[in-house]
Parts: C-alpha cells; structure tokens; sequence
C-alpha cells in the first residue's frame, strides 16, 4: 500500500515551522484528516458514498463544509470574527434571496470624511446619512404615524399637481407669504377670517 505525504515548505532561518501535523493515528473510516497543533483539522469524508471537506475547530465545532456534489459552501465561525479581504471587487450573487443579518448591528459604509456614506440598521432603527441622496422612482408610497422633517435651508417641491388632504387643522406659518395663481384662486369656507 501507498502512502501518501503532504509537501511542507521548508521556513525561513529562525521562523516557526508551520503547525501542521498528520491526523490522529487512527482515523475514522472513509476519511482522510489532517490537524494543527492547536487542534482544527481538515477532513475529507463520506456521508451516504459522497465525499465532504470539513474544517473542525479545537472542540469539534464545524468551521467550514464543502459538498462537491452540490458545490453549496458553508462557512461558521461561531466563536471568532470573520473578515473577508480582497484587493480587487467584491462580488456576492445569489440565484434567489440575499440574507444579510447581524445580531447587534448591520452597517455598509463607503468612502471617508465628508463623502462618506452609511447604511446603519439597529433593532428598530435604519439611519442613513449622505452628503447626497437620490432616490428615483415610478411611484412612491410613505407611511408613518408621525413624521418630522427639518431643513435648514431651501424645501423646494416641483411637480405637475399637487393636493393636501388633511382631517384636523392645517396651520401654516411664515414671516413671509406669498401665493400667486395664473388664473383662478378659490377660497372656500364656512367663516373665513382675514387680516
């Protein structure tokens, strides 16, 4: 019988060599493992005379499995943080829904200083914050039981019709008015207080 080797670069003089060693002396039927030091392992087994790869952590937790059937990955380090670095783009495509979710807090940002912008999602609360924000579309529908909206400086609204439908009062205040119509303005009331 043949027995297969794994090729370990010789380190640089004075570094530590690599932490790998052979799999424990008796592994597991149908599978071919190797660990760490430290305890992960990786291992290539049968489930059902299909092959998985599995990245098991120091307590046996998975890390990582790969279906080569299926091609479906999964990735799971439950008691580390994950970073995921690349020098170029990014791409994350999904042939159906695309599930994003953080148990404290869910945050996509680009750029720094004054052109940065931010999507920040809390439990119960979205905050965005740009130096622009554009938002185009067919229609667009907005709810909410109250609604504040301060501006500091110029509101302007244009379009080709307007209506305001309001149950209770309808208060307007300016230290300066002014309403112009090209043709027709209509006032209409039970009592109308001018002056």
């Amino acid at each position: 019988m043949t027995q297969s080797a794994i090729a370990i670069p010789t380190p640089p003089s004075g570094s530590e060599a690599p932490a790998i060693s052979l799999a424990p002396e008796t592994p597991a039927p149908n599978e071919r493992c190797i660990s760490t030091r430290t305890g992960f392992s990786a291992v290539i087994s049968e489930r059902d005379g299909d092959e998985r790869i599995e990245v098991r952590d120091a307590t046996s937790r998975l890390v990582f499995e790969l279906d080569p059937q299926t091609g479906r990955m999964m990735l799971s380090p439950t008691a580390s943080d994950l970073a995921l670095c690349a020098g170029g783009n990014v791409d994350i495509v999904a042939g159906g829904t695309l599930r994003c979710r953080g148990a404290e807090k869910v945050l996509l940002e680009t750029g720094e200083g004054e052109e940065r912008a931010a999507l920040s999602l809390r439990k119960s609360l979205l905050e965005l914050s740009s130096r622009t924000l554009r938002v185009a579309a067919t229609r667009l529908f907005e709810h909410a039981k109250t609604a504040y909206r301060r501006v500091d400086e110029l509101h302007q609204l244009k379009a080709g019709r307007t209506r305001t439908l309001v149950d209770g009062g309808h208060d307007i205040r300016a230290g300066h008015a002014s309403m112009t119509a090209r043709e027709e303005l209509k006032l209409d009331g039970t009592t109308i207080h001018l002056g």
